[in-house]
């Protein structure tokens, strides 16, 4: 199971720069998302941006945004 498929709204993740934000909404979209996208995803101080299966917001380059793991649930 990947980390997205666990993700909830609440939970907070660490991202790639290494800071830990609080996941404001997240939903589950593979039909209207375009290329290996899945997700959307709300994180704190940020606009929503859609997301990789693998918790990737870019899927063929590292970002800061990428999601590597849950931090607190």
């Amino acid at each position: 199971m990947t980390v997205m498929e666990k993700l909830e709204s609440g939970m907070v993740v660490l991202l790639r720069d290494g800071t830990l934000k609080n996941v404001e909404f997240i939903a589950y979209m593979p039909d209207d998302l375009h290329m290996d996208y899945d997700y959307v995803v709300k994180l704190e101080g940020y606009e929503a941006a859609a997301y990789t299966d693998k918790g990737l917001w870019s899927h063929d380059l590292e970002s800061p945004n990428d999601i590597l793991e849950i931090k607190r649930i």
